[in-house]
């Protein structure tokens, strides 16, 4: 998302709900805050397409976390299929992107899968560490999605846990919901 979108929401919202127009954050006006605060989350997002000295970018590291959650044992379920597209669709990060990077982003992605050996390391790297905890949270909801949990699946998350460097307490939040 660009600034230009971010505050070109913020001012739509404002539009369609003019009573919030003379409303007040703290010391700002509504509309002014809501403009600050899609700002920030466009500048947040918007190095996700940025290369990293991991040789991936954090949009490409986030799918990768996706894919090798659907494809870690081997088989690809319905299931696990149905539960990546929807967070793939759902995700802030990816719907930032045009859908035509968002098409090489997963082509790239499975490529280098595919060939490279030892990618779940710098994949792991590229993730900011607060966005760790909730991409482990949507590998566990793909594993989960289709009842069972293979022990290929098991070690993934495992090692998932290690790479992102999650202590047992927030992996164990994450699994209660």
């Amino acid at each position: 998302m660009s600034k230009i979108n971010a505050q070109g929401a913020a001012l739509t919202i404002a539009c369609l709900m003019p009573e919030l127009k003379d409303m007040a954050v703290g010391e700002r006006p509504f509309a002014a805050s809501l403009r600050a605060a899609a700002a920030e989350a466009a500048d947040a997002l918007g190095d996700c397409d940025e290369p990293t000295p991991t040789g991936w970018t954090i949009s490409e590291a986030f799918h990768a976390v996706l894919y090798l959650s659907v494809t870690c044992d081997n088989k690809v379920t319905r299931e696990e299929r149905e539960q990546a597209v929807a967070l793939v669709q759902g995700s802030r990060l990816l719907q930032s992107l045009s859908p035509e990077r968002l098409s090489e982003i997963k082509r790239k992605v499975a490529e280098r899968v595919r060939y490279e050996t030892g990618v779940l390391k710098p994949v792991c790297a590229t993730l900011r560490k607060d966005m760790r905890l909730p991409t482990f949270a949507k590998a566990l909801d793909i594993i989960l999605s289709d009842g069972e949990i293979t022990q290929d699946e098991a070690d993934f998350l495992n090692t998932l846990m290690l790479r992102f460097e999650l202590v047992g307490e927030q992996v164990g939040r994450v699994a209660k919901v």
